[in-house]
This record gives structure tokens, C-alpha cells and sequence, in this order.
């Protein structure tokens, strides 16, 4: 009996060896056959992959571009990469237009010292109603709607309002956006409580402008003029960028800031009041691609520059540049004399 018992024990026992055999063969199997066709697979890619991918967009990320650009030819040679970079609003427009199959996008530029001296200046805070002009991709009125504010922002440049309304969606804010020239809007008369001005106040036609705003403004209402600049003098790594930018550009003239208030043209003087100017200093962090990219978007400069040219001996991989921030809020007169319609 109790050989018996051995015996079925012996048999059990081999079976078991057995089946555990054969899955550990058959797993292994499953393995090597996985491998197969993920080899398979890439060597089909390789062979296979082929054509054209066309990116445009922001200068701060072109080099980030031209880096994964080289990383992917190396998985995929067959494949051409043409990369266009043309300042902020161009991804997101060529996109849109599908004329790319890809668009690059850069962050915000502006720190949030900034938004948060605005709000204390009473600028973009609950319940107001504000136009911003020259709104460009919306990047003023997309960090204060969330606080409150109701915004329009105005901009020359359709493909920019585009960019505004598509980068709107997930801000939180209550903001339209219109296509049109400053010195052309028309809006009823008090409608506004406060209108900004980031950037671009000195492009305007202010003998045509200051009228209009006077009439939209809310009695007390404010209008706001913002500017920021970096400090060359200051910061090695600008004054440095600077000098890059002139050897290869010798006429640029968008160089050599040093702090200062904001000039108001004389003509504002008969329908505001200076209220407040205040002049501060922000540190704005970069990465060495993204402040290749801002140089590269100075005005009068575009893709001229290489990001080889502008990274060379500049910068380390991550720094901070000293900028300064200018504001100035003008405050509605309570009366004007017309003596004739603007």
C-alpha cells in the first residue's frame, strides 16, 4: 500500500514538474516572440517612415525644435523636418490655417509681480469691465480675468485674436476679443472702467486715441500703460546678448535700456490725470533655448541669428535676466469742453 502511495506521489510530482516546464517554456516563448515583433515593428518604421513634418512658431522654442528635429532623423532619416520660427501667435495661426502639422507655442511673458502691482493699482479687479489694447495673443487679459475682471481685448491682427480666443478656452476669465485698430474703436460712451496698454502704447496715434478713451472711460475711470524691458547694463548675460546682436546688426536700435518712467504723450494732459508711476524690478527665469529664442525675436533681428551664435559662451542651461516694469495709471478728468467731435 504505502508503495502504492510512493508511486502516485512520484508520478504527481513529475507531472507537476512537467507542466511548470512547459510554461516557463511557453512564457519564454511569448517573450522571444514579443521581442520578434517589436523588432519587427521598428524595422518596418525605419524602413517604412517617410515624408515631411513642417512645425512654425515661437522663436523661444525654435532650438528646443531643431534639437528633437535631429533626435527624430536619427530613428527616422527619411523623414524631412522644415522648422519656421516667426514670434508669438505664429504656431497656433499656421495650425489653424493648416498649412503645418505642427505648432509651437511659448509661455507668458510677463512675471506675476507684475499682474499682482496692477491689481493693487486697482487694475483688473472684480467686477470691472477693462479693454485691452493691442491685446496681442491675449497674455494681460487671460492673467487677470480669473480675478474677477471682464476683458476685451482689441489687436490689428486677426491671426493674433485667433491665437487669443484658442489660449482663452481653459484661462477661467470672461474675455472677448475684437480685430481692429485702437484709434478706431467704437464702443458707447462710459462703458469701461479701466483700459490697458502693454507694450504698445507707443505705436498709437495718440491725438486720435486720447479723445476716445476719455469718452469710453467711466467717470474716475484709469487707464493703465505697461512696459517692461531688460537692464544690459546691469546683467551680464543681456549686455552680453546686446553686444552678439549688434556685431552681426550693427544698426539695431532696440538696445541700451536703463530704468525709467513712461513718456506720456502731452496731449493725454487735457483729458487725464497722473494718478500713480511706479518703476520696479522683476527676475524672469530662462532656460539657454528660450532666452536664444527672445533675442532672436527682437524686433528688426527675426531668424537672422543661429542658435549657435546666440548660445555660444552667453549663458549656462538655466539663469535669470534682470528686467525692469514701468507703469502708469492715468485717471479720467471729470470734464473736457469739446469744441468739436474727435
Amino acid at each position: 500500500m504505502m508503495r502504492n502511495i510512493r508511486v502516485v506521489f512520484a508520478v504527481l510530482s513529475l507531472s507537476v514538474v512537467l507542466v511548470a516546464g512547459v510554461a516557463d517554456e511557453l512564457q519564454a516563448q511569448e517573450k522571444r516572440q514579443g521581442w520578434i515583433k517589436r523588432l519587427r515593428y521598428r524595422r518596418e518604421l525605419r524602413r517604412e517612415l517617410q515624408g515631411e513634418i513642417q512645425l512654425s512658431g515661437a522663436f523661444a522654442l525654435y532650438p528646443m525644435a531643431v534639437k528633437w528635429a535631429e533626435e527624430f532623423r536619427k530613428i527616422h532619416p527619411k523623414v524631412r523636418i522644415d522648422i519656421s520660427a516667426g514670434g508669438a501667435g505664429k504656431g497656433i495661426t499656421d495650425a489653424l490655417a493648416k498649412v503645418v502639422d505642427l505648432g509651437m507655442v511659448s509661455r507668458d511673458i510677463y512675471p506675476q509681480e507684475l499682474y499682482r502691482r496692477l491689481r493693487a493699482l486697482e487694475i483688473g479687479c472684480q467686477g470691472q469691465s477693462v479693454l485691452d489694447l493691442g491685446t496681442g495673443t491675449g497674455v494681460l487679459p487671460r492673467n487677470l480675468a480669473p480675478y474677477g475682471a471682464r476683458f476685451v481685448g482689441i489687436d490689428l491682427s486677426a491671426e493674433q485674436i485667433r491665437q487669443a480666443e484658442l489660449l482663452s478656452r481653459s484661462s477661467g476669465g470672461n474675455i472677448r476679443y475684437l480685430t481692429g485698430s485702437a484709434e478706431e474703436i467704437s464702443f458707447p460712451d462710459t462703458v469701461f472702467d479701466a483700459v490697458t496698454a502693454c507694450q504698445c502704447f507707443f505705436y498709437f496715434d495718440h491725438t486720435r486715441l486720447a479723445p476716445k478713451l476719455f469718452r469710453i472711460l467711466k467717470p474716475e475711470g484709469k487707464l493703465a500703460i505697461i512696459y517692461m524691458a531688460w537692464l544690459p547694463f546691469e546683467d551680464k548675460i543681456a549686455g552680453a546678448s546686446e553686444q552678439l546682436v549688434l556685431r552681426y546688426h550693427p544698426d539695431w536700435t532696440g538696445g541700451g535700456e536703463i530704468r525709467h518712467p513712461i513718456e506720456v504723450d502731452s496731449c493725454y494732459k487735457r483729458f487725464f490725470t497722473c494718478e500713480n508711476e511706479c518703476v520696479f524690478d522683476v527676475s524672469v527665469p530662462f532656460t539657454r533655448e528660450s532666452w536664444a529664442g527672445r533675442i532672436r525675436a527682437c524686433r528688426g533681428i527675426g531668424a537672422s541669428l543661429s542658435p549657435e551664435q546666440v548660445l555660444r559662451d552667453i549663458a549656462p542651461e538655466q539663469f535669470s535676466i534682470l528686467h525692469y516694469c514701468a507703469v502708469t495709471v492715468l485717471k479720467k478728468r471729470s470734464f473736457v469742453h469739446f469744441s468739436s467731435e474727435p
